[in-house]
């Protein structure tokens, strides 16, 4: 991802001079790294295999969009987080699929 921002008031020679100066890009994370991001975040010690089925699979490994994801399975009752401990409540798995599809939805 790629995110370039300008103020209208900036004139076009310090764009320029900007271009000039390096970019990193990021890979998308793995279904590993996916995991520990998201269970760090969520304060558990691990996803229930069907949550990160469905968060990985529908982010791509996208951390931004994982993280989001998965505030808004918990949020909508889709898993339950207690202490350290994480569940799916299965009468809400059937919504988990309304949820937005992408990271401009979910947010």
């Amino acid at each position: 991802m790629h995110l370039s921002v300008r103020r209208a008031d900036v004139d076009d020679d310090r764009i320029e001079q900007r271009r000039r100066l390096s970019s990193t890009f990021f890979a998308p994370f793995s279904r590993a790294d996916t995991a520990a991001l998201v269970s760090g975040r969520l304060g558990v010690a691990a996803l229930p295999d069907a949550a990160l089925d469905l968060i990985y699979g529908r982010t791509d490994g996208h951390p931004l969009f994982s993280e989001q994801l998965a505030y808004a399975l918990r949020d909508a009752g889709y898993l339950r987080v207690v202490g350290d401990d994480c569940a799916i409540d299965d009468a809400a798995a059937a919504r988990a699929q309304d949820l937005p599809a992408t990271v401009e939805g979910i947010i």
